[in-house]
């Protein structure tokens, strides 16, 4: 063996260093990509799994059982009114839900957070009548609605508003 020597470590030095063989082997020995990819991407995964499992069960207790608003639009001859316009507003944080009643006269309202509310029930050839509703937690409450004949300006109608509050405070 002319001018080559064992290395005691294991290795090969003299004229056999830079051959074809020992290149594949110090490519064998050092990580491939996809193992230097495996190293970051999983301890990465797994960090955000954490993270969406701890932050999307706060929402959900974080929730107050909604409440749901119901009733019945009708003229002052007691005939129903067919898709009346409801608007629902919550007095505290101003958000307003808009729904339309069903060609029976009546209306639900679903998901609804408790608090006070502004309840203004409209129709075309009528005045706008208005009832103040208090909707407390997982509750369902019921407000009905008499609408007199005009040119569709709101009224204020606060013997109403009282028959339904007196109504909330009876209800279980």
């Amino acid at each position: 063996m002319s001018g080559t020597a064992i290395n005691p470590l294991g290795g090969v030095c003299g004229s056999e260093v830079g051959k074809g063989w020992k290149h594949s082997d110090i490519r064998e020995a050092r990580p491939s990509h996809l193992d230097l990819v495996r190293k970051k991407l999983v301890p990465f995964v797994a960090s955000i799994a954490f993270l969406l499992t701890v932050l999307v069960t706060f929402p959900v207790f974080s929730q107050v059982p909604a409440g749901a608003l119901s009733g019945i639009v009708t003229s002052e001859s007691g005939s129903r009114i067919p898709n009346a316009h409801l608007s629902i507003r919550n007095t505290r944080k101003g958000k307003t839900v808009l729904t339309n009643g069903k060609e029976d006269g009546s209306y639900s309202v679903s998901n609804l957070a408790p608090g006070d509310y502004e309840v203004t029930a409209t129709a075309s050839g009528f005045v706008a009548a208005r009832a103040s509703v208090a909707l407390r937690t997982a509750t369902d409450q019921v407000a009905n609605f008499v609408l007199h004949p005009g040119n569709g300006q709101a009224a204020r109608l606060p013997s109403a508003a009282w028959s339904i509050h007196r109504m909330y405070r009876s209800c279980p």
